[in-house]
């Protein structure tokens, strides 16, 4: 991961099922460096640059807005 994310750790039983096999891999990464599928890159994906931009682009326009 490329920052600290803060998170409330999420207990095993509590998360939903999730079954890789259902989703197109490739696709979910786009134009994206290829990785192998990660369950962590799916799940909290705005942790990572290659595709997200970390909290200040995630967060951003909600700062803009106050502003407007």
């Amino acid at each position: 991961m490329n920052y600290s994310p803060r998170w409330r750790s999420v207990r095993q039983e509590e998360q939903r099922p999730f079954d890789p096999a259902k989703l197109d891999w490739k696709a979910w990464l786009g134009s994206a460096p290829w990785r192998p599928f990660s369950l962590v890159r799916f799940r909290i994906w705005r942790q990572f640059w290659d595709y997200g931009g970390g909290n200040i682009e995630d967060l951003m326009s909600h700062a803009i807005d106050i502003v407007q």
